[in-house]
């Protein structure tokens, strides 16, 4: 396969000179669109010395480097206002609106999962606004986006005025609802502001907005909605390279409608920043940039962001303990250890850039939640949702220990692996059917259930096994930043393979995600003789063990369980 690659040096950042650099891989569709844009992307043309972003890349790449924030009073207790109520902030919490408030370059908040981080970060964008910033909120993925776009929906405040950016390639992404999507702002824009525009520019949007409809009409009347001709390019909010009318309308739109927060991905950051993007009249305006999931942020991106952000402070959200970049390969060890690197990992290793941490959550029942404080975060993790909130499945189902809402299935039976050196289990998928069936008969719904497959062509048999029930089945990687109240595991592998080849499966950070999903139940299916002898999954088996968890298929069934109440 080959590799294509960027390098570039800035003798700015230290007396010995530091190099920048990413390799990258084919695309698939877990790959990050942003590591291929940084193709010959010429850093130092963009970083200016003592600037922000500067100091920033000096303390994340070399270190000895010296940040400075301002003194604050301490911070007062603080509520935000959601639509389940008031939620006032805890400790922690606390501790990460504090150090946003000290404007380092560069921070750090280091959250677990389910720990009210999306709430932090929606508290920041409001303390930011209040004080008259200007806010972009990034992430790699758009899921994690629209998460804290909704959360700010929720705040209702009215010092937040966001606009959602969502990039369009093809006809068929005009066709979409997000919050505050920018498109859909400005398709109704001659009617929401007719009052600022001029008679010129109230008929250049009207002209827009049936353009857009009548786009949308050719798009889903039976036409292939892949194809783009000329005149459908010239209506598309392009990150680059946009249509001028488009460029004078976004251009309007933003001077009438002032929005001082911007969320979009980190991909579309980038892209709408250069001198041919969307917004490059406006790189300069945003003095405050949060990112989310920033353990998915790969290194090299980071700095590429502080090149082009460079007099904006940037605060990093994510989850260390969590799944890193994704690079879309898999054979190369080498090449995954150097595109894959994290921005968090890269900061919290130099030690010099402020950090915080957040370690009581709130997703999982507190005995749940055991398993993944002592397994991937030190025993350091504390619960912030008393038990009797979260006792669903304990109260439904009869468990093998009726303190604890987690089960191993054990499967026996053998795996195959297929010639893309995937596995799958019939036996296994059949056991997942059986589990499903006996909870939609306890009266769980569809939506309250969904099983994680760690293997690709394991997630395919279930998909058509499971179809008929109407539960989803996804991966590790697209579970991330979501939650169930019950998430069923299936290892599916029954044999240990190479150390090389085992890394996939046995890495921390991965069944750390797939682990830490559910809210009241979690299921694992596997064969609990292999999975002793393989690493980090024995620590997990000894938790299962040392807790009586470990059951036959044959547990989970009509005859066997009845209801505890029974």
């Amino acid at each position: 396969m080959g590799l294509n690659g960027m390098e570039t040096v800035h003798p700015s950042l230290s007396k010995s000179s530091v190099r920048v650099g990413t390799y990258l891989a084919k695309e698939d569709e877990r790959s990050s669109p942003a590591l291929h844009m940084l193709e010959a992307y010429l850093l130092g043309n963009l970083l200016t010395p003592e600037s922000p972003g500067c100091l920033s890349a000096k303390a994340l790449l070399s270190g000895g480097t010296e940040l400075w924030g301002r003194n604050i009073a301490g911070v007062n207790p603080m509520a935000v206002q959601i639509d389940k109520g008031t939620v006032t902030l805890n400790d922690d919490q606390l501790n990460a609106v504090k150090l946003f408030k000290h404007k380092f370059p560069i921070a750090v908040v280091d959250s677990a999962y389910g720990a009210g981080k999306t709430l932090c970060m929606a508290a920041m964008a409001e303390e930011a606004a209040a004080n008259k910033e200007f806010i972009m909120i990034i992430a790699v993925q758009n899921s994690a986006v629209d998460v804290i776009g909704a959360k700010i929906w929720e705040m209702k405040s009215p010092h937040i005025r966001p606009v959602r950016y969502v990039s369009e390639r093809v006809i068929r992404d005009t066709n979409r609802f997000t919050l505050y999507d920018m498109a859909t702002l400005m398709e109704n824009f001659h009617e929401t502001h007719q009052d600022l525009l001029g008679s010129e520019e109230r008929m250049l949007f009207q002209e827009f907005a049936t353009s857009r409809q009548r786009l949308r009409e050719f798009a889903f009347t039976g036409t292939d909605p892949e194809t783009v001709r000329a005149e459908h390019k010239e209506l598309l909010l392009l990150e680059r390279c946009a249509a001028k009318r488009i460029k004078k309308l976004v251009q309007i739109f933003l001077r009438l409608y002032e929005p001082n927060v911007l969320l979009c991905t980190v991909a579309s950051a980038l892209n709408m920043a250069t001198p041919v993007g969307l917004f490059s009249s406006l790189h300069d305006r945003w003095t405050t940039v949060l990112v989310d999931e920033a353990s998915m942020l790969p290194e090299a991106i980071l700095v590429a962001l502080l090149a082009q952000y460079k007099d904006a402070r940037f605060i990093h959200v994510g989850d260390s303990k969590q799944l890193p970049p994704y690079v879309g390969i898999q054979s190369m060890p080498r090449v995954v250890e150097l595109c894959s690197k994290s921005a968090l990992e890269v900061a919290n290793k130099q030690r010099n850039i402020p950090t915080c941490t957040i370690q009581t959550v709130y997703r999982p029942h507190a005995e749940m939640m055991t398993l993944d404080s002592e397994v991937f975060y030190n025993n350091e993790l504390t619960s912030g949702t008393p038990p009797e909130n979260r006792m669903t499945v304990l109260q439904r189902l009869g468990m093998p220990n009726q303190d604890i809402p987690v089960a191993f299935i054990d499967i026996p039976n053998f795996s195959t692996r297929s010639a893309t050196r995937s596995h799958k289990n019939e036996e296994e998928a059949r056991a997942v059917l059986a589990l499903v069936k006996f909870l939609l008969a306890k009266d769980f719904r569809k939506e309250d259930i969904a099983v994680i497959c760690l293997y690709k062509d394991q997630k395919l048999l279930c998909d058509q096994m499971l179809a008929e029930t109407g539960v989803p089945v996804g991966t590790v990687d697209s579970a991330q930043g979501t939650e169930k109240m019950i998430v069923i595991l299936c290892t599916t592998r029954t044999e240990a393979g190479s150390p090389s080849n085992m890394s996939f499966f046995t890495d921390p950070r991965r069944l750390n995600v797939a682990l830490s999903r559910a809210r009241e139940g979690l299921f694992i299916t596997g064969s609990a003789s292999c999975l002793r002898n393989m690493k980090t999954w024995d620590k997990i088996m000894s938790w299962c063990d040392a807790h009586r968890i470990v059951v036959p298929a044959q547990f989970f069934s009509e005859a066997t369980n009845p209801n505890p109440a029974n």
